[in-house]
């Protein structure tokens, strides 16, 4: 997974960042392997009433430099889950990750990613803190 310069700097800009309409902003933290295809840190937009959702990580900044469009699959006072796939290009090969992400309201937090086509799987659990980010 992509590192270091990407995280600091575009990350901490990329929380200031403000979206159209009024929801939540979950700033999460995780701690993977090296060899995993998960973020270290990832935000997370959920718009208010959860029809609208938006995630930003070191390789989404990568491959297309803004925000991603996430599917909401479940919003209820306990838990958001949210899907996204993000497509990465590399010396002519193509690959195609899913991602889910959960929000707890205890401030926990899980992420996973697949290669669309393999059978190997990552995951990891760590934390978000959560603030408002209205207009």
């Amino acid at each position: 997974m992509l590192r270091s310069p990407l995280i600091a700097t575009p990350v901490a800009l990329m929380a200031a960042a403000t979206h159209a309409a009024p929801g939540d902003l979950f700033d999460c933290t995780y701690k993977v392997a090296k060899t995993e295809w998960l973020p270290e840190r990832i935000l997370v937009f959920v718009e208010d009433g959860g029809n609208r959702a938006q995630v930003i990580d070191p390789l989404i900044q990568s491959t297309t430099g803004d925000w991603k469009d996430a599917k909401v699959s479940e919003v209820t006072g306990k838990k958001t889950a949210l899907n996204w796939t993000v497509l990465v290009s590399s010396g002519g090969d193509n690959a195609r990750f899913s991602f889910r992400w959960a929000g707890f309201e205890n401030g926990k937090s899980t992420i996973s990613s697949k290669a669309i086509g393999y059978t190997n799987q990552d995951n990891a659990r760590g934390t978000c803190s959560k603030r408002r980010a209205d207009q």
